[in-house]
């Protein structure tokens, strides 16, 4: 899967370099805003390419691995993504995003009845469906989660696994597969704490970042 550059701004939409949120956790790390968010990308599971324009650029490229966002700065990052994407009424979009900022508290609820109940609904689902379709057959080695899962795995399907792990500040990753059967080697949904280092083909299980 290839995304495009965190640092492009979507149209109407303040750019990610001028963020005040960015800003911020760019202050506090002592980093440049760029820094930033390639390191928030990285910390996230994510392959970086960036590009420089001049000598300077390049080195602050270099310097991506010599220091770490920690998880209220990394959370405060990811929460970006619902001041961009959520509109004056509920939900909160994307519905798989921790709503950091508490936006849903601030949100009327849509009219009942209205077009927006009857819209928002399916294109939140949609979403989750996406997510779904690709950490299909996907895995991870037992031995890359061992050491970082946050408890025992738990009976649920692949839709609750993935918003338990979403809603939990400390999940960096999650797998889950059906029907639970120990024989077999399926213990059901597992949240790990931190990047696992590789991932395989499974049939009939789901793994994402």
């Amino acid at each position: 899967v290839m995304g495009y550059s965190v640092q492009t701004q979507w149209p109407h939409v303040l750019p990610p370099l001028q963020d005040p949120h960015v800003l911020a956790v760019a202050a506090t790390a002592r980093r440049t805003p760029s820094q930033v968010l390639h390191r928030w990308a990285l910390q996230r599971g994510v392959g970086v390419i960036p590009k420089a324009s001049s000598q300077q650029r390049i080195r602050e490229n270099l310097q991506l691995l010599d220091f770490e966002l920690d998880d209220s700065a990394m959370r405060l990052l990811d929460g970006i993504a619902t001041l961009s994407e959520s509109g004056a009424s509920l939900p909160v979009r994307p519905p798989y995003q921790e709503d950091v900022f508490q936006l849903g508290s601030l949100m009327a609820p849509p009219p009942a009845g209205s077009m927006q109940a009857s819209v928002e609904q399916p294109a939140a689902e949609a979403e989750i469906a996406a997510v779904l379709a690709q950490s299909r057959d996907q895995g991870f080695p037992y031995s890359a989660i061992a050491n970082h899962l946050l408890g025992p795995a738990v009976d649920v399907p692949p839709p609750e696994c993935l918003m338990r792990c979403v809603q939990d500040s400390s999940c960096a990753a999650w797998e889950v597969c059906a029907p639970v059967d120990a024989a077999s080697g399926c213990g059901g949904c597992y949240l790990v704490g931190a990047v696992p280092s590789s991932s395989m083909q499974i049939a009939g299980w789901h793994a994402a970042v």
